[in-house]
């Protein structure tokens, strides 16, 4: 009975996500077509992504967001282990903020158009050259006020734990001169793991560390150490995560 109630609340979460996500797509279609603004996308992702998580039953809880200043332009780096935490951080960041994703996500219909429309950066990773445009691309939004969020492990963890860190993720603060603000999302994996079709409610928390500088001019050893460095405080917030849920 447990298994068939779960089949029928999964199908009824999907089934309005899915209505949510092509009413959302196709009127941002319409206003980048007719109004040519295509920063009201991040306005209005940030209103799908807090819809989203709360019709798939995700309580999220931020912690230190003191250490966010509204009005500056941050390189956001966090772990990654669920299709989830794209919502999840877009849900806590309310200032303007840009998401690099994969290039072929524009094939999924609909979905995929609303990304191209979108001031979000694609990628592709097979062309070394497409993606230093692209890299470009998300410097000249840092510089017209937009915040990136970077995802260094460069694909998802299956078992929550933070991995190993690209360097190359880090070019955009090396050379935008913006700080790191090291985000650890803890619990997002147990939504819905890697290799599972299923999502599950639960809670989720969010931690925004302080800031840190990623200074252009370093050696390769000292960039290496500052990537371990960002690392690091991302793991540790997995532990701020555990007290503050004692704590409250």
């Amino acid at each position: 009975m447990k298994k068939i109630y779960r089949y029928i609340r999964f199908a009824f979460q999907v089934t309005i996500l899915l209505i949510d996500i092509i009413a959302e797509s196709l009127f941002l279609i319409f206003t980048f077509t007719f109004f040519k603004n295509k920063y009201n996308f991040a306005r209005h992702y940030h209103r799908w992504a807090k819809r989203a998580l709360a019709i798939a039953g995700i309580k999220l809880t931020i912690i230190g967001a003191e250490n966010i200043n509204p009005n500056e332009t941050y390189v956001f780096a966090s772990n990654h282990s669920s299709h989830f935490d794209i919502p999840i951080i877009y849900s806590a960041i309310q200032s303007k903020v840009a998401i690099i994703y994969k290039k072929e996500l524009e094939k999924i219909p609909i979905f995929g158009w609303k990304l191209n429309k979108s001031f979000f950066v694609a990628i592709d990773r097979t062309d070394g050259r497409k993606a230093m445009a692209s890299v470009i691309e998300a410097l000249n939004l840092i510089k017209q006020n937009v915040s990136i969020i970077i995802y260094p492990e460069g694909t998802r963890s299956k078992d929550g734990k933070a991995q190993e860190f690209k360097r190359g993720a880090f070019v955009l603060a090396a050379k935008s001169g913006k700080d790191v603000v090291p985000v650890t999302i803890v619990g997002s994996n147990e939504i819905m793991p890697k290799d599972s079709l299923f999502f599950e409610p639960r809670e989720v928390q969010i931690v925004f560390h302080k800031p840190i500088g990623f200074p252009a001019k370093m050696s390769k050893s000292d960039e290496l150490a500052q990537v371990e460095t960002i690392r690091q405080i991302i793991i540790s917030g997995f532990d701020k995560a555990k007290k503050h849920l004692a704590i409250s």
